[in-house]
């Protein structure tokens, strides 16, 4: 409905810009976006006076029609995560490191076998995971590591008060055509706290200081290696 207005207000002298910031495609194909049509975004994509996306496959995905597509990653909020809060992570050498993620929990792109694979090898880190979505299955599962814990939901202007325990961050998330579409905030947030961090699934994430990107065949090792050199 919404791009069948384009035109109309387009003739009244409306700029339209169009601001692609999901592969919806994807979310489609796994069930999540059962209102995506392919051809009414391509349509928009060629309507819009601009057209800007958060990650570099999504301006690949539609440089086939249009070579002027901007990108323009996503960001934080100081007024959000409060000023006094830049840079409070936990330096490493702790007593016990503590690895942390928040965010939505879709096992849509959320890596929830290489999480529970991570705290079963590290039984010495503890795992704290914010957030919501998270499907029974791991609830259930989750209650036999005694180092992870799923949080729930909290505030994002509360979060520092997770964070500054944290000694890193994790982005644990299923490589594939998602994932590689996603420009998550949390990232900003994480170097805004002071944390090191550790991806899988969004490689393009790895030209952000403090990232270490792992393949998924290989982030069990890197992993290890992580948190070795931090100690």
């Amino acid at each position: 409905e919404l791009v069948n207005c384009v035109p109309g207000l387009r003739g009244k002298g409306y700029a339209i810009v169009y601001d692609v910031m999901d592969e919806w495609q994807e979310f489609f194909k796994s069930g999540q976006a059962p209102w995506y049509d392919r051809q009414v975004e391509e349509q928009l994509v060629l309507q819009s006076d601009v057209v800007c996306c958060v990650a570099p496959a999504l301006v690949e995905k539609f440089s086939g029609i249009r070579d002027d597509i901007l990108l323009i990653g996503n960001g934080y909020s100081e007024a959000v995560m409060g000023r006094e809060h830049r840079g409070i992570a936990q330096a490493w050498g702790a007593a016990q490191h503590v690895v942390g993620y928040f965010g939505h929990l879709t096992d849509a792109w959320f890596d929830w076998k290489l999480v529970f694979d991570l705290a079963a090898r590290h039984d010495d880190v503890r795992f704290e995971i914010i957030g919501y979505g998270e499907p029974q299955w791991v609830r259930d599962q989750a209650r036999s590591l005694d180092n992870l814990v799923l949080v729930g939901k909290v505030h994002p202007s509360e979060l520092n008060t997770h964070v500054r325990h944290w000694s890193v961050g994790i982005i644990p998330f299923v490589e594939g055509s998602l994932s590689r579409a996603v420009d998550p905030i949390k990232i900003y947030e994480y170097i805004y706290f002071g944390l090191p961090v550790f991806v899988t699934g969004i490689e393009h994430l790895q030209i952000y200081p403090g990232v270490v990107w792992a393949a998924r065949d290989e982030a069990q090792a890197r992993f290890a290696s992580f948190l070795a050199r931090k100690s």
